[in-house]
């Protein structure tokens, strides 16, 4: 079988191979709801429009209706971002009048282009919205938590999360409107707990502002909370309250003392020179103490004068009728109720009537 030998002259080996792309159509709308007269009339005014002010598009495609805007397209961009920013301005005649009256066309993209945000930029898009709330009691619920911080504002997203006897939560709100309380004021409020919040939009210098003048308020009674304080902070112009807690015999307990932040020195020197009696509900008004964070205080009375075991108000904690007894007195009286108790069983004894013998 004879096989032809290849040919030299290859038909295809000239051929060069091309790729022709249709350029992309830039498409914008322009609104006709402003507009008066009949359906063709509205399109021939935005025609006419379009060539008073010289813009520059695809007059080979007529301008078409789209529901209740008409559709002009472009062949560049640069022609279609320049329509975008203009301001065309039609003199049109008032309906069932002669008046004119000046009507500025609504011009928009047909597909608005997509903003391409990374997670960092998503971040910094949020924060300017978002709260971190810190030192809410562990036994405060999420619904609490939402429902105090919903007054000031609808929120779009709240995450808590656990810090040993605290919660810690980050409040996400629609509007940053509503942050606008906290643009003077530190703190809030969960009930009759007082929280601090912090603006996530806060710089590092704002943050450490609000730990920077501090003081220690201390002889608060009973589980006082920050809410019972509130007429000692307004007095002393003090901008956050903390009242550490512990657990104690399986109780959520408040300490008998609180750090107070001032947003200057000024302020929480003058709070240092207060003498600052305080009266909560029934009880007796009882002396606070103004002393330095890091100051030993007494544990008793909450004066930084002295300690526990020199303090002489030791009943001041103690609800009426439960006072202090000293180990020595108590062993006093132990022996004296017992000699009493065998001094009463001879007297009884002795008083038992004798019985005649048969």
């Amino acid at each position: 079988m004879d096989v032809d030998p290849p040919s030299d002259n290859n038909e295809n080996s000239d051929q060069q191979s091309i790729t022709i792309e249709k350029p992309l159509d830039y498409v914008a709308l322009v609104a006709l709801d402003n507009i008066t007269g009949s359906k063709p009339s509205k399109l021939n005014t935005i025609k006419e429009a379009l060539t008073k002010y010289n813009v520059k598009y695809n007059i080979n495609l007529s301008i078409t209706r789209l529901q209740k805007q008409a559709k002009v397209t472009f062949n560049d961009k640069d022609s279609y971002d320049k329509f975008l920013k203009m301001e065309i301005i039609l003199q049109l005649k008032e309906e069932n009048s002669d008046d004119i009256k000046n009507v500025t066309i609504k011009i928009s993209p047909l597909k608005p282009e997509k903003q391409v945000t990374t997670p960092d930029q998503q971040k910094e898009n949020t924060n300017h919205r978002t709260i971190q709330v810190i030192d809410i009691p562990a036994y405060r619920k999420a619904a609490e938590i939402r429902a105090s911080f919903e007054i000031l504002g609808e929120i779009e997203r709240i995450y808590t999360k656990g810090a040993g006897f605290y919660q810690i939560t980050y409040i996400t709100y629609k509007s940053h409107e509503a942050l606008t309380y906290f643009a003077t004021n530190w703190g809030y409020h969960v009930g009759k707990d007082t929280v601090r919040v912090l603006p996530l939009s806060l710089n590092q210098d704002d943050r450490a502002l609000r730990k920077q003048f501090p003081l220690k308020l201390s002889g608060l009674a009973y589980n006082t909370s920050g809410y019972d304080l509130e007429p000692v902070l307004l007095k002393c112009k003090a901008k956050s309250c903390f009242i550490p807690a512990a657990m104690i015999r399986g109780r959520y307990s408040k300490y008998h003392y609180a750090y107070i932040h001032f947003s200057c020195d000024e302020d929480r020197q003058a709070a240092l020179q207060l003498s600052t009696n305080f009266k909560k509900g029934n009880m007796d008004s009882r002396q606070l103490y103004w002393s330095q964070e890091s100051d030993r205080i007494c544990n008793i009375c909450g004066n930084p004068s002295h300690m526990a075991a020199t303090c002489n108000n030791k009943n001041i904690n103690k609800p009426p009728g439960k006072k202090f007894v000293s180990g020595a007195d108590n062993w006093k009286n132990l022996k004296k109720s017992y000699a009493d108790a065998a001094k009463s069983k001879g007297a009884n004894k002795s008083a038992k009537p004798s019985h005649p013998t048969q």
